[in-house]
């Protein structure tokens, strides 16, 4: 287990761009889908929603979040 705890580090690195870039497409998509009803944006809003499932996805299902329960972090 110990192993583990050496690749834990950059890990979080990861998962912590992940959760910024998760965080910033899920704003950028609501703010351009609520407020505005022009073609554009609400293709550029769907597009940031899509890769706000995408981030979410890969922040969630990663090899050191699903070792445990998630909790102890």
């Amino acid at each position: 287990m110990s192993e583990h705890k050496g690749t834990g580090a950059g890990g979080e690195g990861r998962r912590s761009r992940l959760l910024i870039a998760t965080a910033v497409s899920f704003a950028l998509g609501a703010g351009l889908m609520l407020p505005f009803e022009y073609t554009l944006t609400r293709l550029l809003g769907v597009i940031s929603f899509a890769v706000f499932v995408v981030c979410g996805l890969l922040t969630v299902a990663n090899p050191a979040f699903l070792e445990g329960d998630g909790g102890d972090q």
